[in-house]
């Protein structure tokens, strides 16, 4: 079948759903031609600890779960979500945060306008999965590095990253 194309009559023989994914060049569909909030690309890590971690501070400490994603666009956002195994050995309960690199990006400063996550303790020994979602602009096309922070409100506080529970990040580019 032969594709014509003509001043009178236009473009004739194309009909719909003759064009398929085979037809287009690679690289024909670029992220910059896809609309503002669509996904550019999905990135995720899955971690299972051999053995516990434990944290008694105040100051934020990585926790080592972490995944990297390079935007496409500096007007990219990063949508970040992290799933935790959890066990809180405290009556105090801990903050849970995201980093990009070594800077915090949502601290549990509510009156600042972040969004920390706090696990709320039930009794002397509490196990919460934990489920945190954080939306960065980061403003970079330079692979850029997210990981889960974690605190806790005293030094009293012990927090334990479950050993074989499943903890993950997964990283969402959205068009900006």
């Amino acid at each position: 079948m032969a594709l014509e194309l003509n001043g009178t009559t236009g473009v004739s023989l194309v009909q719909d759903g003759v064009v398929t994914a085979a037809d287009l060049a690679a690289g024909a569909i670029t992220s910059s031609a896809l609309p503002e909030g669509s996904v550019l690309q999905v990135v995720s890590e899955y971690f299972e600890p051999t053995s516990q971690s434990a944290y008694t501070t105040t100051t934020f400490t990585d926790t080592g779960i972490s995944a990297t994603i390079t935007p496409t666009s500096t007007s990219s956002k990063i949508l970040c979500i992290g799933d935790l195994g959890m066990i809180l050995y405290s009556a105090s309960a801990p903050i849970l945060c995201f980093a990009r690199g070594t800077s915090v990006i949502n601290d549990g400063a509510f009156s600042a306008g972040q969004y920390g996550h706090y696990l709320y303790n039930q009794g002397a020994s509490t196990y919460g999965p934990v489920h945190m979602t954080f939306l960065d602009t980061p403003n970079t096309t330079s692979a850029t590095e997210y990981s889960v922070y974690i605190r806790g409100q005293t030094t009293a506080s012990a927090i334990t990253v479950h050993a074989g529970s499943a903890n993950s990040i997964t990283l969402i580019e959205i068009a900006g």
